[in-house]
């Protein structure tokens, strides 16, 4: 049976440091997860305060490494996050949403 995986969405206001984030959800589907970044649901960015958001795949357990993380940064132009990479001063960084 194949391990369930959530999916943690976390939004950042910096790229370089984790001070001043918040995990604002968890979905079971990563679709669900990235139609609520994509479409800053509920205002997930709280009107560009949040310039970052990232949604990590994790598995059940305590200390689990996330699987896989997809990058987004808000666009004030269009009021929604667009993809990116992740921020070079995170490289090192893992687990926004439970660490």
């Amino acid at each position: 049976m194949p391990e369930k995986m959530i999916y943690l969405v976390t939004t950042l206001q910096f790229a370089d440091a984790t001070r001043n984030s918040r995990c604002v959800g968890f979905y079971f589907d990563l679709e669900d997860a990235n139609r609520l970044v994509f479409n800053n649901g509920m205002d997930i960015a709280e009107e560009g305060y949040y310039r970052y958001a990232v949604i990590e795949e994790k598995g059940e357990g305590t200390y689990r490494m996330v699987s896989n993380e997809w990058w987004f940064k808000f666009d004030r132009g269009v009021n929604q996050y667009v993809r990116c990479s992740k921020p070079e001063k995170l490289h090192n960084v893992c687990c926004f949403g439970i660490g």
